[in-house]
């Protein structure tokens, strides 16, 4: 069957009406600008890292209080009614109640008493008067709660760094997109030269499909580059906790550093030492990993208080009535009670072993710590005055392949050089603008490490 033009017009008209558009169910990606400064206060607030250790911490000063509230009394209000014709309870409750009589003493009153209401109402009071192993459970809890606030500021230290690590990252990722759009340029109009110059009849067919090829291949690196740029942009915004449909656009571009050339010597004297002024202990982690030591000595100590009696008070006043609104008679207690554990079945020697094999491990920990500190401050130093050099080195390279291109330029037009010797000279400046970009960031990254590294805060 022969369909009408005309209708074949209507047809796809109403399958273009009734097809779900192609943005429908997807998410809008927005762009964000923002600064270095404004990407560490967004990872301070949206990192997940650092909600944790604000909850971390939150729930350790939550112990201390926990802790610490078995050193004040604890005060319980009861009320409540009681119906029973128990001998016993009939005989206290009218006891209680202050209306007991002398036919109450009778044999069958005793023994087989009428049923009897008791409205009660009670307020008791219990406190440790004195209880070594609960104050040194409050010590223990104390110095896991400034532990708990150090490593959250380690961790947010440590997000600072991440976060200038990965806005570095996306600097660079964006600074070898832009390399690799002028390095495709570049070969393109290299290829327009190389076709104008066959047209004339100075090269060879062969010598143009090499810059053909030069050509795709610089565009191969420009997609490449824009991929590894876009991922950068991604993990950014992951860790400043945004969603998946945000791209951060920077406002800080990355910039080749001014350094000293490579030739600058190094102070054999300054290798392999620590910053002067620097103490290892003064971090916030080592400040952490102390404080864990000193909770685990507490709870050492704690398990060996354990066998030392407690002094108790306790007191209470009693109201009770036949009826709801009644106090036919009340009553209070007070005293003070020495407690003692002689024996508990060998539960606190274990509690003990256990509690000192912790107190070995966190001070084994912070000796390891402080250790490893000390070592990677050094390979940090090292790793900037490496970088540094490196830089230099490679940001000379760039200035000096750049020149050497257009001087190739210059000469291939004059007729002095050939087409490869032109191909080869913006490879060359191709590949020292990326070394140049790649240890500029490398030289940045090195000192946001080393500040990482370095950081001190006084324990006052």
């Amino acid at each position: 069957m022969t369909i009408n033009p005309r209708w074949r017009l209507v047809i796809a008209l109403a399958m273009v009406a009734v097809a779900p558009s192609a943005g429908v169910g997807q998410a809008t990606t927005q762009e964000r600008a923002i600064s270095l400064d404004e990407a560490i206060a967004e990872a301070l607030i949206g990192n997940a890292g650092v909600a944790v250790a604000r909850a971390e911490t939150e729930m350790a000063h939550a112990d201390v209080g926990t802790a610490s509230s078995y050193l004040w009394p604890r005060v319980d209000v009861s009320t409540g009614w009681t119906r029973s014709d128990d001998p016993v309870f009939a005989f206290g409750t009218k006891l209680r109640q202050g209306i007991f009589t002398e036919s109450d003493l009778a044999l069958d009153a005793l023994n087989n008493p009428e049923a009897i209401d008791d409205w009660a109402s009670a307020a008791t009071l219990q406190w440790k008067l004195l209880s070594p192993q609960v104050w040194a459970g409050r010590s223990a809890a104390s110095n896991a709660a400034d532990a708990a606030d150090w490593k959250e500021l380690r961790t947010r230290e440590a997000t600072v760094l991440r976060t200038e690590i990965l806005y570095l990252d996306a600097q660079r990722a964006a600074a070898q997109t832009r390399a690799a759009m002028s390095s495709e340029d570049a070969a393109r109009s290299a290829r327009d030269v190389f076709v104008r110059r066959e047209a004339e009849g100075f090269l060879t067919r062969a010598e143009v499909l090499q810059a053909e090829a030069d050509l795709q291949g610089s565009t191969a690196a420009r997609i490449d580059a824009e991929r590894r740029e876009a991922d950068a942009y991604r993990r950014l915004a992951v860790f400043l906790g945004w969603g998946p449909e945000v791209t951060p656009v920077l406002t800080d571009t990355l910039e080749l550093v001014d350094v000293e050339p490579a030739a600058v010597p190094v102070d054999p004297a300054a290798a392999g030492t620590l910053p002067a002024g620097f103490d290892p202990a003064q971090r916030a982690d080592l400040h952490a990993l102390g404080k864990a030591r000193d909770a685990a000595a507490a709870n050492s100590s704690r398990a060996r208080l354990g066998y030392l009696p407690e002094l108790d008070a306790f007191a209470g006043y009693s109201m009770h009535g036949s009826s709801l609104f009644a106090s036919d008679g009340d009553n209070w207690t007070g005293g003070v009670a020495l407690r003692w554990n002689i024996f508990s079945g060998l539960s606190r020697s274990a509690d003990t072993k256990r509690a000192d094999a912790q107190r070995a491990m966190a001070e084994t920990r912070f000796d390891e710590a402080l250790r490893s500190a000390r070592a990677e401050v050094m390979e940090a130093a090292d790793a900037v005055d490496a970088a540094r050099r490196a830089a230099g080195a490679a940001i000379v390279a760039d200035s000096a392949a750049s020149l050497g291109r257009e001087l190739m330029r210059m000469r291939f037009e004059e007729g002095l050089a050939t087409a490869n010797d032109l191909l080869a000279a913006d490879s060359r400046a191709a590949r020292a603008r990326g070394r140049a970009i790649d240890a500029s960031a490398a030289y940045r990254m090195a000192q946001a490490r080393l500040r990482f590294v370095t950081t001190q805060h006084s324990s006052e």
